[in-house]
């Protein structure tokens, strides 16, 4: 009898007179058959639609979205960056057209390209996924947009407007070195098992557009 007493779908008008009915027959049957005191509050907690939850802290509005603004920090400051010094020697903004060198019209469409796939994965992580995904790999992903991403654009800005850029050569390496690390670690550790093909894609679309709108700055300040 006890598993008959499941919880029903009801009105809202209808809640209070429910509970008390279905709370009073749970108490009736729980002193007439002896049942442990813990399926009695079992049965309660049915009964009023609770779902107990684990312990644990509740995650913050800053680490729900700390990917998605890592995301967005390096397109932000490039144009806010391009937009002040834009008539330093190196950059040379001219005024006809085309304006700019045209590695920067590469950055912007492969950096276009990279920022889409990542809000798109960034979206479908909430949706369907519904963030069902280990801490560790909200992690990884997260230092290598953070840790990697963030200094590597300080280093090649600075190098892009400095005299003498081979300063910075190995520094940027370095910092290179690190991003791919964390990248295939994220990749081969957990995408791998767990990521579909339309998931894959989003992925590729940041990973190589990113890739290759560093490629294209690279050469500016190198090779052009």
């Amino acid at each position: 009898m006890m598993r008959n007493l499941k919880c029903q779908k009801i009105q809202p008008i209808d809640q209070i007179i429910y509970l008390a009915t279905t709370l009073a027959k749970v108490n009736r049957i729980w002193k007439s058959k002896n049942y442990p005191l813990t399926l009695y509050f079992k049965v309660l907690l049915n009964t009023m639609q609770i779902t107990p939850k684990p312990p644990g802290r509740k995650k913050s509005f800053f680490r729900s979205y700390l990917s998605l603004i890592l995301l967005f920090i390096p397109a932000v400051l490039f144009g806010i960056l391009l937009f002040l010094y834009g008539h330093h020697l190196k950059v040379k903004v001219s005024s006809h057209f085309p304006y700019l060198n045209w590695q920067f019209y590469a950055i912007a469409v492969f950096g276009t390209i990279a920022t889409i796939g990542g809000v798109l994965d960034w979206k479908y992580h909430r949706n369907p996924l519904n963030m069902k995904i280990p801490k560790k790999e909200r992690d990884a992903e997260a230092l290598a947009l953070g840790a990697g991403g963030i200094p590597m654009f300080l280093l090649m800005w600075f190098a892009m407007l400095s005299p003498n850029p081979a300063n910075f050569l190995i520094p940027i390496l370095v910092v290179l070195i690190y991003t791919v690390v964390g990248i295939s670690y994220d990749e081969f550790v957990f995408h791998i098992k767990r990521c579909g093909k339309l998931e894959n894609r989003y992925h590729r679309m940041l990973v190589f557009g990113n890739g290759l709108a560093w490629m294209c700055w690279f050469h500016f300040i190198y090779c052009a």
